[in-house]
């Protein structure tokens, strides 16, 4: 019954967020990823910004990578923001990479960047390797520690410092577990 509608709600969401490819590859591999990708080795990708060269996230090995996964018209998202700036420049600072990646058109997130620049990469894509493929919600944020392991992922908009404690505990080497978990942005 409610697992059900869950879902439903979830395949909304995913084709929103990733688009109909999205949706669809989103299905098959929920199941593939447990519910969590921690302890997941990053996949090889190469992502495309809006302005700059192509980052290819094997090439990020010996440092911290966040992954934010949002969009323009997610109030949880927008509430983030503040926070994703400052954890980026400190993150940039200590050699690392915070990168937004939204599934909406170039055009729509120049729009939103011409009156809210940020101070990382944005990126346009919705075609993403497991487990990736397998959001469901949005805003979704993956820490990846220096060997390329998945330590946190955290779902739904994050306070600062558990945003800090994820990327803490990457640094560490060590899954960001119940610390990053606090600090929901309702």
């Amino acid at each position: 019954g409610a697992r059900v509608a869950a879902a439903g709600a979830g395949d909304v969401l995913a084709e929103r967020a990733l688009g109909p490819a999205g949706r669809r590859r989103h299905l098959g591999e929920q199941m593939a990823v447990g519910g969590s990708a921690v302890g997941r080795r990053a996949p090889e990708m190469t992502m495309a910004p809006l302005d700059g060269k192509p980052i290819r996230l094997a090439d990020l090995r010996g440092k911290v990578v966040v992954l934010n996964f949002w969009a323009t018209w997610c109030p949880p998202c927008l509430a983030e923001l503040g926070a994703l700036e400052r954890v980026a420049r400190d993150l940039e600072r200590e050699g690392g990479l915070l990168v937004g990646i939204s599934a909406e058109d170039p055009a729509t997130l120049r729009r939103f960047l011409e009156a809210r620049p940020l101070p990382y990469p944005i990126v346009s894509g919705s075609d993403w390797p497991a487990p990736f493929a397998a959001i469901t919600a949005i805003p979704a944020t993956f820490v990846i520690d220096a060997e390329g392991t998945i330590v946190e992922e955290m779902v739904g908009g994050r306070a600062e410092e558990a945003l800090r404690a994820a990327v803490r505990k990457a640094r560490a080497g060590a899954p960001a577990g119940a610390d990053a978990a606090a600090g929901m942005v309702e």
